[in-house]
């Protein structure tokens, strides 16, 4: 009886430990959403910049952000409409909200060194996310729009590195 039950267990928790390796693989929907996201959210960090930079390097780094993520989301909208993916409405999260009114209330070289230092990590994490998502079983054009995107990423990483004084 004793060797039954730990059958059973042992049963369900590999069920439970491949169903859970399932659940982790990254979606088209999930990938196509997650870009939209960040793309929204860097355009809008763009515009700020473009507004608030004390520098031209600050300024023209927040147009570049504002070109290339209106591009991407383009693809992004494209792409979900010919897979029959329905993009979620964005709105910031409370942290990206309390982070952006933090950045709003900043000015000259205070503004700009926190929001580099904000785009540094923003990029990371995203560039994070979509190597993550190369890994996961995807659609060819999700799979090709996610190369695609990732160069341009690592370039604003590089971007924001030298904006704030880092070697990239």
């Amino acid at each position: 009886m004793k060797k039954q039950v730990n059958a059973v267990l042992l049963g369900s928790c590999l069920t439970l430990l491949v169903t859970g390796f399932g659940l982790a693989d990254t979606s088209a929907k999930d990938v196509l959403n997650d870009l939209h996201a960040a793309n929204q959210e860097e355009i809008h960090m763009g515009k700020m910049a473009q507004d608030k930079g004390t520098t031209d390097d600050a300024r023209d780094y927040g147009k570049t952000l504002v070109q290339d993520h209106q591009s991407n989301d383009k693809q992004v909208m494209d792409l979900a409409k010919k897979e029959g993916i329905t993009i979620k409405p964005t709105s910031p999260g409370l942290i990206d909200k309390v982070e952006m009114k933090k950045l709003e209330s900043l000015s000259g070289s205070d503004f700009d060194r926190i929001f580099a230092k904000h785009m540094i990590d923003d990029h990371k994490k995203d560039i994070a996310k979509m190597e993550s998502a190369q890994k996961s079983a995807l659609p060819d054009g999700v799979r090709q729009l996610v190369a695609d995107t990732l160069p341009t990423l690592q370039k604003h990483l590089e971007l924001a590195q030298k904006l704030y004084g880092q070697p990239s």
